[in-house]
């Protein structure tokens, strides 16, 4: 709409996660073209797990083999690495490349950009930054970009989860992003 300005980012929701299997962030509609979710002190439940997310379509998050993704990370165990991996036929989207750990001090944070997702011409893209410790392995730093090949449906929501274990602490917040 005309009275959001230019660039500005909107607070559409806050979602504070204690001991969750799934979190659904929700509320993106064709209000603005670009949405971003800020992932802040994530922990997980369980060491050595990834971060995962599915798609909201229809009120349903989307479970069928249709996610492609494909993670550049850069650790630090001592020496800086570079690692990628890639699924051309996931159930979901893996966001990170290598585990995260669930020591007490040990997060992650990020941010997570949803591009256009109420069009219906076009596949879903979504890129994420996301940053993370384990202190068994490295302090991480993760370019995620995925998309969704089962239709041209709108995005209403991304489902979060752990591959295994709940999330069991995070402040998540969902953004509009004006034109």
């Amino acid at each position: 709409p005309a009275a959001i300005a230019t660039g500005s980012m909107t607070l559409i929701s806050t979602t504070n996660v204690s001991d969750a299997a799934t979190v659904d962030i929700t509320g993106m509609d064709s209000t603005y073209k670009n949405y971003k979710i800020i992932l802040t002190n994530l922990h997980p439940q369980t060491d050595n797990t990834t971060l995962n997310c599915r798609y909201i379509i229809g009120g349903s998050a989307q479970t069928g083999s249709h996610y492609n993704y494909v993670n550049h990370v850069i650790q630090h165990a001592g020496t800086p690495t570079h690692a990628l991996n890639s699924s051309g036929d996931a159930t979901s989207s893996k966001l990170i490349h290598s585990s995260q750990g669930a020591i007490a001090t040990e997060s992650m944070s990020g941010e997570i950009n949803i591009f256009n997702p109420s069009e219906t011409t076009f596949f879903k893209i979504i890129q994420a930054h996301i940053s993370y410790l384990n202190t068994s392995a490295a302090a991480s730093h993760n370019l995620n970009t995925t998309y969704y090949t089962n239709n041209q449906s709108a995005v209403t929501g991304l489902q979060l989860f752990m591959s295994s274990g709940n999330i069991q602490t995070a402040i998540i917040k969902l953004y509009g992003i004006g034109e």
